[in-house]
């Protein structure tokens, strides 16, 4: 039987692939980030074939596999049996709630197809926040740079070319700070902003968070959130030049100013959801949840979140 196989920076094309020579059994599903998509599989491979292999990865949910990544490298010896936790190797590459996938086995060393699974259905519930850890960054086109998976990123007078956000460790591997460098002789708002469409209930979040003195004092520049649903909205100002939190309501539109501590790490907790509704505003479908660093004057500025966590009381 002929097999065609292309490998290329993409994944894995499969035409006409062979009957199973290893047994691929998927054992478990995971999204252990909270992105909405499964990132880690758990599988067993039984070789039924003469020869060791060197197992290589690639799920197939789109037109294309794409590669998955394995921490073990040890070759599988005939008639042996393995388990294995095989994980995405970005955002793109993880499986949609609702999709069916299969996965494909490769023997690493002579580059042939040796097993795929059965097809397997996620059925798993959407998180309330995408991606809460920003763990899992993704290349965006039209921004031009990496963007955390689930988010959108979103600049206004900031230089195109200049990146706006990027990971807090060089393993991406949780966190995210925003940076605005303002060199313009005109008083226009630079403006970096990460959003996400969610449930009103979703807002309700603590967020772990870094602000310079620079930027918390509010004169030059400052971090906060906004929760609309384009008619109505709610902005959270973080601050350290205030002692208590404030909150100055209107018709359409209220202000909230939350304290927190200058150049150090600060939980600050957020209830849009209750604020909502103690406006008396009706409850929408959805609202676009938004992080923002802004700045007015001539200045390098930035600030760091390292995830958003909704608080255990909230159902």
């Amino acid at each position: 039987m002929l097999t065609t196989v292309f490998v290329g920076a993409f994944g894995a094309y499969v035409s006409s692939p062979p009957a199973s020579r290893v047994e691929v059994q998927i054992n478990s599903v995971a999204d252990p980030d909270g992105i909405g998509s499964a990132t880690q599989l758990n599988v067993t491979l039984d070789n039924l074939t003469p020869k060791p292999i060197v197992p290589s990865f690639f799920v197939k949910w789109n037109f294309l596999p794409f590669l998955w990544a394995s921490k073990s490298n040890q070759s599988l010896a005939p008639s042996r049996s393995a388990s294995f936790i095989v994980t995405a190797t970005d955002g793109l590459a993880a499986v949609p709630r609702s999709t069916s996938f299969r996965l494909y086995v490769y023997d690493a060393v002579t580059g042939n197809l040796v097993g795929q699974s059965l097809s397997f259905r996620i059925d798993a519930p959407q998180p309330t926040l995408v991606n809460p850890h920003f763990r899992w960054w993704t290349l965006d086109v039209g921004a031009g740079e990496k963007v955390p998976f689930g988010w959108k990123l979103t600049k206004t007078n900031t230089a195109p070319l200049t990146p706006a956000i990027h990971d807090l460790d060089q393993n991406l591997t949780a966190g995210i700070s925003l940076r605005l460098n303002y060199t313009s002789s005109t008083t226009n708002i630079e403006k970096i902003m990460l959003s996400q469409k969610v449930l009103l209930n979703a807002t309700t979040v603590n967020l772990s968070l870094f602000d310079p003195l620079a930027t918390s004092t509010g004169n030059e520049a400052i971090l906060g959130v906004t929760v609309t649903d384009g008619a109505h909205e709610i902005t959270y100002l973080f601050s350290n030049a205030t002692a208590r939190p404030t909150f100055v309501p209107s018709a359409y539109n209220a202000t909230a100013m939350i304290p927190i501590s200058a150049s150090a790490w600060t939980t600050a907790s957020i209830d849009p959801s209750q604020a909502w509704l103690d406006q008396g505003w009706a409850v929408p479908n959805q609202v676009t949840f938004t992080i923002f660093l802004q700045a007015n004057r001539v200045g390098l500025y930035s600030a760091s979140i390292r995830d958003l966590a909704n608080p255990s009381s909230v159902k």
